[in-house]
């Protein structure tokens, strides 16, 4: 491969996942604004707000670099790393 284009598919795989890191924080003070307000402690709305708003810093960030993973054209060995991290990532968030 030539060494510009790899650059190139770094470049653009880092812009996507700020771009997907920024949507997701974006979803979650979405999540945090839904839990106020004065509806009831049920309400699916409020649920749903609570949930989002506990994802943690970790679990964005390892959902924006799996997402890339592909795209950026990993090697194996870190392919394995970022697919251990983000299984480990998702067992937290799920246990949270």
């Amino acid at each position: 491969m030539v060494p510009g284009l790899l650059w190139l598919q770094i470049i653009i795989a880092v812009a996507i996942a700020v771009a997907i890191v920024s949507v997701l924080y974006t979803l979650r003070g979405l999540g945090a604004r839904l839990c106020r307000g004065e509806r009831r402690r049920g309400d699916w709305r409020t649920i749903f707000g609570r949930v989002i708003t506990k994802t943690t810093n970790y679990f964005i960030i390892m959902v924006a670099i799996r997402a890339v993973d592909g795209y950026a054209q990993t090697p194996p060995m870190l392919d394995k790393v970022v697919t251990f991290l983000f299984t480990l990532a998702a067992v937290m968030q799920g246990a949270i």
